[in-house]
């Protein structure tokens, strides 16, 4: 775990040649991955660190069809990619391994520049939706600008109305603009 910084360090350099990029990128998966995945999946580390955006995305797809509770930290790396599938796509595994709901992360994903990222943060949490993630749902509301958005996020927290920060937060979503988010606040 000492050598992530160090990488991350030597990956901000603009001065890198490609090849030299890929393997910063493939340490950094394979140092982040669980160790089954690292064994089994080692080809497939080496194809995600590919610059080739389409071999990167396909690789990301089969690892997370193949990751665990144990490929977390790799998982919240991909979170960050600069592909907005693959974010997507973490979103759903984060999901499944029961991460995406704790910490900061949720906060961080809801705060996505891409509408997909944070239309499938909002679709996971809409299929279970927890408690503890009524904070970051009210702050996202606050923020969000996009009608579409703003719906699925009323739609969701009306799940979790019995909690009166979500109660109050679907009460002042009444006095919005659009007649489609008052309509999913009064659901």
């Amino acid at each position: 775990e000492a050598i992530i910084p160090m990488v991350r360090s030597r990956l901000a350099a603009v001065d890198l040649s490609d090849i030299s990029r890929s393997r910063l990128m493939e340490l950094l998966y394979r140092v982040q991955t669980g160790e089954r995945l690292r064994l089994e999946g080692s080809s497939l580390l080496s194809a995600l660190a590919s610059l080739n955006p389409q071999s990167h995305r396909d690789a990301a797809e089969r690892i997370f069809e193949l990751a665990t509770s144990q490929d977390q930290q790799l998982i919240d790396e991909l979170s960050n990619d600069l592909d907005p599938l693959v974010r997507e796509l973490s979103v759903v595994k984060l999901q499944e391994i029961g991460a995406l709901q704790e910490g900061e992360r949720l906060t961080r994903l809801l705060g996505d520049r891409s509408p997909s990222v944070r239309t499938a943060v909002l679709r996971q949490i809409s299929e279970k939706p927890a408690a503890k993630s009524v904070e970051a749902l009210v702050a996202y509301i606050s923020q969000e600008k996009d009608e579409d958005l703003l719906v699925y996020a009323a739609k969701t927290l009306g799940q979790l109305k019995q909690m009166p920060i979500a109660e109050e937060t679907l009460v002042g979503l009444l006095g919005n603009d659009s007649w489609r988010v008052r309509a999913a606040a009064l659901d």
